[in-house]
């Protein structure tokens, strides 16, 4: 395998781990607005409309500054710092294209000499871009976590019997109405 192969599959990976940590954002505004997740798909599409990042995490910003205080809401900005700054550095990955054995601004938008030569700064190597993509699958992680344990303050008793790690799939009860009794037992 080349380097400038190396190159291309790092920043592949780097790239598709940031879309992981995206969607997994998801869970932490499902938390933060508690009961009303009840219905998953219409938050889901309403979130998901939201096609720039940033204004998606300003929805699950304005949700968790709401509902949460003390402890939780630090480790929430911790996490949202966090996410801000990966954001950062995927956009500006976003951009590149490779080059022989380096990402560079592809010629379309290197008219701007100054933001080029800041491109061929950063010297993003197939090792960084690996070390990227494992920051952020530890951001992802910290992210499941986090939204995990506001899932179990909610709702203790019926999420802890759930053994699926991603909050995103923890489903809410059918309303009492649709619950139905086993067939053959007295009331």
């Amino acid at each position: 395998m080349t380097r400038r192969d190396e190159l291309a599959i790092a920043y592949a990976i780097a790239l598709w781990q940031w879309t992981q940590v995206e969607h997994e954002a998801f869970a932490i505004y499902l938390a933060a607005i508690g009961k009303v997740r009840d219905d998953f798909r219409a938050l889901q599409a309403s979130y998901l409309s939201v096609v720039v990042t940033k204004p998606r995490f300003a929805m699950i910003d304005a949700a968790a500054q709401l509902v949460w205080s003390g402890q939780v809401l630090d480790d929430y900005n911790a996490i949202k710092r966090e996410l801000h700054a990966g954001n950062e550095t995927r956009s500006r990955l976003a951009h590149y294209v490779g080059c022989d054995q380096k990402l560079v601004l592809p010629t379309w938008k290197s008219d701007n000499l100054k933001k080029a030569k800041g491109v061929e700064s950063e010297n993003w190597t197939p090792e960084k871009l690996r070390a990227q993509a494992i920051a952020w699958g530890k951001l992802q992680t910290r992210i499941q976590e986090f939204a995990r344990e506001r899932f179990r303050a909610q709702r203790p008793s019926e999420l802890a019997e759930q053994q699926n790690p991603s909050p995103l799939t923890l489903r809410a009860p059918p309303p009492k109405a649709q619950r139905r009794k086993p067939r053959g037992k007295p009331p």
